[in-house]
């Protein structure tokens, strides 16, 4: 029996490396160290035996320099990034605090680490209805030559327009957005975003904090396909079914939601957990298979008569 415990979660690694390491063209999943998380949350990430699939299989981080800097020793700062397989990472700016003509030291403190930093996510702070604007696009570029500027917007900005604008200047973009909207609320408010990705071959950055009283082998497991499938069947004319297999695609769950302060503390491990972030981003992985190829509707909690008409209504509109 224990020799069977020491195997499994060896052959376990092994199914989840061939799903995610062998589909070369997969979407991505990073790891969100957000702004809210509290220092003994972020800590735990040192201890690797907590989430080693993730570890293996994960881009990197999203790193935001204050939580990192200011409540962590550098041991503790270094166990969280040596944690992480592959040593790169997306730092996390507002465009107030841009250094344009000294050092960068965001930047500085992820490469004191020795790690790569080729996407830089960038936040307009000053009105979160807005994007930022051409000229400060252009100007972030200039500003961060040899790599690649994300700016990041939300399912509520008004003007999704703006993105047609800005193509010719803009390589990136992340929707910010809770996975568990609507159907019709992600294929309104979340889908522009896809579709404009797709369409000019663009990285889409899906920025989803899980909720606090998730269960990741359920609620958020079924609000992750459903968003898939919203997306997918708003758009058919546009996107191909499998659309999001696709490396262009970086899912980030992070430590953070619009919940009332102090709710919105999620335990970043153990992966294993049924509401953590990491089990969040594990989740992910395990999904590959599925939206990899192609939207899968979740199972409604129905009747037998009523799954039987939602099966045929469902095949119809195949």
């Amino acid at each position: 029996m224990k020799k069977l415990q020491t195997i499994l979660p060896v052959f376990f690694l092994g199914l989840f490396m061939f799903y995610g390491g062998t589909c070369a063209f997969a979407y991505e999943v990073a790891v969100g160290l957000g702004s809210t998380a509290p220092p003994s949350a972020t800590i735990a990430l040192g201890d690797q035996s907590k989430w080693p699939v993730v570890a293996e299989l994960s881009w990197g981080s999203l790193a935001n320099l204050v939580p990192l800097a200011t409540g962590l020793s550098e041991s503790q700062q270094r166990a969280v990034f040596n944690s992480f397989k592959h040593n790169r990472a997306i730092t996390e700016l507002t465009y107030p605090n841009v250094r344009w003509n000294e050092s960068q030291p965001d930047i500085d403190f992820l490469n004191h680490f020795g790690l790569e930093i080729p996407y830089v996510f960038v936040l307009d702070e000053v009105n979160l209805d807005s994007m930022l604007t051409r000229a400060q696009i252009i100007r972030l570029k200039a500003r961060f030559a040899g790599k690649t500027v994300i700016m990041n917007t939300r399912s509520w900005t008004r003007d999704k327009d703006w993105l047609a604008g800005v193509t010719d200047v803009l390589d990136a973009v992340c929707i910010e957005f809770m996975p568990h909207n609507t159907p019709a609320y992600i294929a309104k408010d979340v889908a522009p975003y896809a579709v404009w990705a797709h369409n000019h071959n663009k990285i889409l950055m899906l920025l989803m904090p899980p909720l606090p009283d998730d269960y990741l082998d359920d609620r958020f497991v079924k609000a992750v396909k459903g968003a898939a499938q919203a997306i997918y069947d708003a758009n058919k004319s546009i996107l191909p079914k499998g659309w999001m297999k696709n490396a262009n695609i970086i899912f980030v769950p992070a430590n953070y939601t619009w919940t009332a302060p102090g709710s919105n503390r999620l335990a970043y491990v153990p992966e294993d957990s049924r509401n953590s972030v990491l089990a969040a981003a594990k989740a992910l992985f395990m999904m590959r298979p599925q939206l990899d190829a192609g939207p899968v509707f979740p199972e409604p909690d129905l009747s037998v008569p009523q799954a039987i008409n939602f099966l045929l209504n469902k095949k119809s509109d195949d």
